[in-house]
């Protein structure tokens, strides 16, 4: 018969998802106990090229929480019924106390949706809430995302920098497994210098990372022939 583990072998941890949770309300509840708020930001990338869906990553003190969502129009309001995230976001969502989902809910774009979202995350964790449970219409569907947070931080910084405008199209990546796996190909418009305008094709990898860089194609025009040559 063989014997049971000693007190004093190794045993495996199981982390649990409730395991996860309380490990990352603790967290939020100690660093908003030290301080006034604490750092938030969303940073979000369209997942679709009609721009009714977006997803991308809340970055809350040191996690980085995937996010997904879709609008009732492109880059209009946000439908509640659809935004997905993981086992800490499904807990931030279970306490409607913290993160007032009426407030979200009357958000008319895109973009006040995530000003809300950052600014009742930054303010204090109320430290009377009692202990998680879920309640009815406040679960989240769980979701991943394959692009780690740096890449997402970095083309959208380019992005901005060389022009929403300029995006002519955005062909993304169907899902594999339950990961949103966000864009493909990006297609911007450029001018050079005289005047005539080009497509460059951006094609970031399967899986990209920020070590990997994305493949450039450029559709150029025919080259004219000078008149009066021979």
């Amino acid at each position: 018969m063989a014997a049971g583990p000693t007190d004093g072998e190794m045993r495996e941890e199981v982390t649990t998802v409730e395991d996860e949770e309380a490990e990352f309300l603790a967290y939020l509840a100690a660093a908003t106990s030290k301080t006034s708020s604490i750092d938030v930001s969303v940073f979000l990338l369209p997942a679709r090229s009609d721009f009714m869906a977006f997803q991308g990553y809340i970055s809350l003190g040191m996690y980085q929480l995937p996010l997904y969502f879709s609008c009732e129009t492109p880059g209009g309001r946000v439908r509640m019924s659809s935004i997905r995230g993981d086992c800490r976001l499904r807990a931030l969502w279970k306490r409607g106390e913290w993160l007032n989902t009426g407030r979200l809910e009357r958000s008319l774009d895109v973009g006040s949706f995530a000003t809300e979202l950052e600014d009742m995350l930054s303010s204090p964790l109320p430290p009377s809430l009692p202990p998680p449970a879920f309640k009815e219409g406040k679960t989240l569907r769980r979701t991943s995302i394959t692009a780690p947070p740096a890449v997402y931080r970095q083309l959208l910084a380019e992005l901005q920098a060389v022009g929403w405008a300029n995006a002519r199209d955005l062909s993304p990546r169907p899902p594999q497994g339950g990961a949103e796996d966000g864009l493909l190909t990006l297609t911007l418009a450029v001018q050079d210098s005289a005047g005539r305008e080009h497509e460059v094709l951006v094609e970031l990898p399967s899986h990209p990372s920020p070590s990997v860089w994305p493949r450039c194609r450029a559709r150029l025009p025919p080259v004219e022939e000078e008149a009066g040559g021979g």
